[in-house]
């Protein structure tokens, strides 16, 4: 992803501030995951790019208007190909224009599941159940062409994606038959080119993956991984924009790891999804998590309903929480997470419901989780809103105490960095604070400087260097001591030396330079070629004013 451009030449840039953020925040994203930063930090195409956007899973089409006013972009709602074509090519779209004109009054993009063939177009080895699989992956590619066509003037200027089935991993999506991958892929393989012939800005959404089949379904499932696994190898890659999963939380907290926790069934699941769809090459797609949840205890709410024990455990507030860590999580940690869809809004409004029915318990509407979700799309600091370029960077940080802002709630992103600052955040940042001396190594940053502690850490640390003293406004003391210049803003070759030294990388030293303006052998070349390499900086293409292009 284009999180901004850098512009070597400069000594100082307005928005050098946050490049040093988004330098600093790739080596303390690799040490707490052990992941490879050029892999997890890995392009996304901006068109499709839904990172920070959240969803609903909705019953009632009336409250869209409270989820539009809680900061949230999308809502999902099911269509089944069964109601809207309930004989061959005879249509019905009531249902799907109720949901397109609800969406649309209020501003949200609309999420449409797309699964449950007519009884006419099902195997017939399955055919009185509804989510038995098309007899013909064709047909099923003509129906989402006519629906995709219909939806496209209706959902403008609103976004809409097309999420191709339900948990095709277990049996009980499946029509009772055992998971098949191969077939699954023949419907995107079918679906996708109709799709885009009708609405080529549409996105079509596949997976939609369970982790928690084996519990539900021990007889006949597939997990979640190798069913994905067996996707790609069918050759399904080239045929969705978006792979979706359902990382349910269950009984874990959200920060639970997903190989060595308590449980498979976590949160961070898609984790291991990624780590697949790098392994194929498919690593500038995003995923987006379209179901995701806690469910509350009953008796917390004064029901005394029998409910499966091993999830339906925590109180509305630990919802709220959990919740809440879920979000922040992906925030911090998930540059590649795109949508992220809450299961269930107000399936406890719905009259088809209610009473005992689990799905009550996974609503947030009037439970506190309601007001804490929408708290988290508020920005902390006011210049740095959600969609800004560096905001994950700039909310990882001021989560960990790192970066602050000012008093009156601004952040200041264009403001210049000095390298007293620099040196404060990185030794926050990567955790690397000694006690303080006893003595001052550099003549101008004594025990009273608010620095202090962090220049003389990263010193220790052997990350910064200093000025001989005898230069103009710096006179040499008895002990011949350096100046730091800490009020000096920091050059962006400073900057790149000291985050590769801070994140212990090899340097590299390719013959042939990256950029026309830090020529082999120059004083930070190593460095600026080990940051470009882990991919936390880049160029602005030549052209621009003192900046010809060479051949």
């Amino acid at each position: 992803m284009n999180r901004g451009n850098v512009h070597l030449s400069a000594n100082i840039h307005p928005r050098l501030r946050l490049l040093l953020l988004f330098a600093l925040v790739l080596p303390i994203f690799t040490s707490l995951t052990g992941s490879n930063s050029s892999d997890a930090y890995a392009s996304v195409p901006a068109a499709v790019s839904t990172h920070n956007q959240y969803g609903f899973i909705m019953a009632l089409l009336e409250n869209n208007r409270a989820v539009k006013d809680m900061g949230f972009q999308w809502v999902q709602y099911g269509v089944y190909w069964k109601d809207a074509e309930p004989t061959p090519g005879n249509y019905n779209w009531g249902h799907v224009d109720n949901i397109l004109n609800s969406a649309r009054s209020v501003g949200l993009n609309v999420l449409i599941r797309v699964s449950r063939p007519p009884q006419w177009a099902r195997d017939p080895v399955c055919a009185t159940i509804d989510t038995c699989p098309p007899r013909d992956a064709a047909e099923f590619g003509r129906f989402t062409n006519r629906l995709a066509a219909h939806v496209k003037p209706r959902i403008a200027p609103n976004r809409v994606a097309y999420e191709i089935w339900n948990e095709p991993n277990t049996d009980i999506e499946w029509g009772n038959l055992c998971p098949d991958p191969e077939r699954y892929s023949g419907l995107l393989v079918a679906a996708y080119p109709q799709m885009k012939s009708a609405d080529a800005a549409a996105l079509v959404v596949a997976g939609a993956v369970t982790t928690v089949g084996q519990r539900l379904r021990p007889s006949c499932y597939l997990d979640d991984v190798a069913f994905l696994d067996r996707m790609y190898q069918a050759g399904a890659a080239p045929y969705f924009d978006v792979l979706s999963d359902h990382p349910y939380g269950f009984g874990s907290p959200p920060e639970e790891d997903p190989i060595y926790g308590n449980s498979g069934l976590v949160f961070r699941r898609p984790e291991l999804h990624r780590q697949l769809m790098v392994r194929y090459g498919d690593e500038e797609k995003e995923i987006w998590a379209t179901e995701m949840g806690w469910a509350i205890d009953p008796k917390t709410v004064g029901l005394n309903c029998p409910l499966v024990p091993w999830h339906f455990i925590h109180s509305p507030q630990q919802q709220a929480d959990y919740l809440v860590r879920a979000h922040q999580w992906a925030r911090a940690n998930w540059p590649w997470m795109g949508a992220m869809f809450t299961f269930n809004f107000d399936f406890q409004d719905a009259p088809w419901y209610g009473g005992c029915h689990p799905f009550d318990f996974w609503s947030v509407e009037g439970r506190p989780a309601q007001a804490a979700l929408a708290a988290l799309t508020r920005a902390r600091f006011s210049d740095v809103p959600l969609d800004f370029w560096a905001y994950d960077f700039v909310e990882y940080l001021a989560n960990r105490s790192v970066i602050g802002g000012y008093s009156d709630g601004t952040f200041r992103p264009n403001n210049s960095a000095t390298r007293g600052q620099l040196a404060k955040i990185v030794v926050l940042g990567l955790n690397l604070t000694l006690p303080p001396p006893q003595s001052a190594h550099f003549a101008d940053v004594q025990t009273n400087n608010p620095f202090y502690q962090y220049v003389e850490t990263a010193f220790e640390r052997g990350l910064i260097g200093g000025y001989p003293c005898g230069g103009p406004g710096e006179p040499c003391d008895t002990q011949q001591r350096p100046y730091f210049r800490p009020n000096t803003n920091v050059t962006r070759g400073q900057i790149a030396k000291i985050v590769v030294l801070a994140a212990q990388w090899n340097l590299i030293n390719p013959i042939t330079p990256s950029f026309r303006d830090v020529d082999y052998g120059a004083t930070f070349y190593e460095f600026i070629e080990t940051a470009f390499a882990r991919q936390i900086l880049s160029g602005y293409q030549c052209g621009g004013p003192g900046e010809p292009c060479d051949p």
